[in-house]
């Protein structure tokens, strides 16, 4: 993945080409790296453990993701043509230009973007510990440093191309992890019997409440709304139609990858 991310990246000359990728990403690449921001260690970990607590309730994340990236293209996807490079710029212009606007929105991204990094390292050494055997300490260090060099040395189209080969593994791996899990259960039937008649119904309304239910599919699309990495899709894109594409194809996608994980979420038990 480094190699190919040096490769990528070998004709970068000045700062749009490196934050980001001299804003020619084709469709296909847009859709890959948007997908794979979308299902990544924080959403394959936290909302599949979601899913062995409260069944079908785990659809709320597929739900509220799907809806909130499709109002992203729906609202944002003229900002393409704006060439901004950050979200700060993006808010200061819908602001009249105010500099306090962005510098603290600046500020308030960065923040939130250290938790976002440490959520990822957490949930990349989990995966890593998980697959090898090795300390789970030890597995973050090797995550954190495996960051700091492909994204150092191919900036934002080592991170495209990346994210694109990730979607389509993690496209396949939970396709297969659901059929194999189904069958090594005894089949869907065996699955209905081990989990909470409450939590078998539509989004699982009876346990979770109805408006529990609502909130958390809603705090999950404002929070895609409001995560830069998806407006730096918007400004790297080619065109705005590329945007629009590709953010429509990720909430269909999205949705499907959440069926996927939670038929292989709720295992057999008394």
């Amino acid at each position: 993945m480094i190699i190919l991310g040096w490769y990528v990246s070998r004709n970068q000359k000045n700062g749009d080409d490196f934050l980001l990728g001299g804003r020619s990403m084709q469709m296909i690449l847009t859709l890959g790296s948007t997908v794979g921001t979308m299902v990544g260690t924080v959403s394959s970990v936290g909302a599949v453990g979601f899913g062995y607590l409260n069944g079908w309730a785990g659809m709320l994340y597929g739900i509220g993701g799907a809806i909130g990236i499709l109002l992203v293209a729906l609202l944002f996807e003229p900002a393409r043509r704006m060439r901004f490079m950050t979200m700060s710029e993006e808010i200061c212009y819908y602001t009249g230009g105010s500099r306090l606007v962005k510098n603290l929105v600046a500020v308030l991204i960065f923040i939130a973007s250290i938790g976002w990094l440490g959520a990822h390292i957490l949930g990349g050494g989990l995966y890593l510990a998980w697959a090898s055997g090795i300390d789970i300490n030890t597995a973050k260090i090797i995550i954190a440093l495996a960051f700091i060099v492909y994204i150092g040395i191919g900036g934002y189209s080592a991170v495209v191309w990346i994210d694109t080969i990730q979607s389509i593994v993690l496209f396949l791996g939970f396709i297969l992890m659901a059929v194999l899990a189904v069958n090594y259960v005894g089949g869907w039937s065996h699955i209905q019997q081990a989990v909470d008649p409450a939590a078998q119904n539509l989004f699982a309304v009876d346990k979770l409440g109805l408006l529990p239910a609502f909130s958390l599919a809603l705090v999950i699309g404002v929070g895609v709304m409001a995560t830069p990495s998806y407006r730096q899709r918007i400004y790297s894109a080619k065109t705005v139609g590329a945007v629009r594409q590709s953010f429509t194809i990720t909430g269909v996608l999205y949705l499907f990858f959440r069926s996927c994980r939670l038929s292989s979420a709720r295992p057999p038990g008394p």
